[in-house]
């Protein structure tokens, strides 16, 4: 019973976890974006110092 009593807290916090590992995570995948973005812009750019 006191389990039971306690678990709307414990749901409640666990959604507050949640959604601060669901922001974390779209910032990494922001990141990783960008840093994809980058890493093609630099290859481009070695490309055509290779050719020069």
């Amino acid at each position: 019973i006191y389990a039971r009593e306690s678990r709307p807290v414990q749901v409640s916090e666990r959604d507050a976890v949640g959604e601060s590992l669901l922001t974390e995570l779209e910032t990494l995948r922001r990141c990783d974006e960008t840093l994809t973005e980058y890493t093609g812009k630099l290859t481009e750019q070695l490309t055509k110092l290779r050719m020069a």
